[in-house]
């Protein structure tokens, strides 16, 4: 399809070839990033409830008889706020094993106290749902690991750099 919209658009056929042969895909979507104590270590981006809905959705799809573990980073403390009421629902129905959130990344806010991810993980009030913060998440990484298949580390902060040095 891609090959066609470029010669639709007069591209030159070899220009599309060669572009298409050198695409690696999009970063930060779904990304396998390794494996760490045999569980599959995966990286996203998503971060408005629907996204993350759609993606673990769709996890679930592709590993159907796996155990799954969801580690979110909430992005903004005044998104957080805003959506919270969503994420809530949404959180409570996601097709995983287990759900770790770990603190706002605060981009470029200042934490005034009005919401914390140990709120809406509190909010939430599911039996496989459990706070942490930075700190204690790799304590809790390094030993649970093992008991999931898939590992799924999402967020729009810095939670792909957190994953990454999780399995060195």
């Amino acid at each position: 399809l891609a090959f066609q919209v470029g010669l639709a658009l007069d591209l030159d056929p070899g220009i599309i070839r060669k572009s298409l042969e050198e695409y690696t895909g999009v970063n930060r979507r779904f990304e396998y990033i390794g494996e760490f104590k045999g569980a599959k270590i995966y990286s996203d981006f998503g971060h408005h409830p629907t996204e993350i809905k759609e993606t673990m959705q769709a996890v679930r799809e592709k590993f159907p008889d796996k155990k799954i573990w969801l580690i979110y980073q909430p992005h903004m403390f005044t998104r957080t706020k805003y959506l919270f009421d969503d994420f809530v629902k949404v959180f409570k129905n996601l097709p995983v094993d287990k759900i770790s959130i770990i603190d706002i990344y605060p981009s470029r806010e200042v934490d005034t106290g009005t919401v914390s991810s140990k709120q809406l993980a509190e909010a939430i009030h599911y039996d496989r749902l459990e706070y942490h913060s930075k700190e204690e998440l790799t304590h809790v990484f390094k030993n649970q690991a093992q008991n999931y298949d898939v590992v799924f580390f999402m967020g729009a902060g810095d939670i792909d750099k957190i994953a990454r040095s999780l399995m060195s």
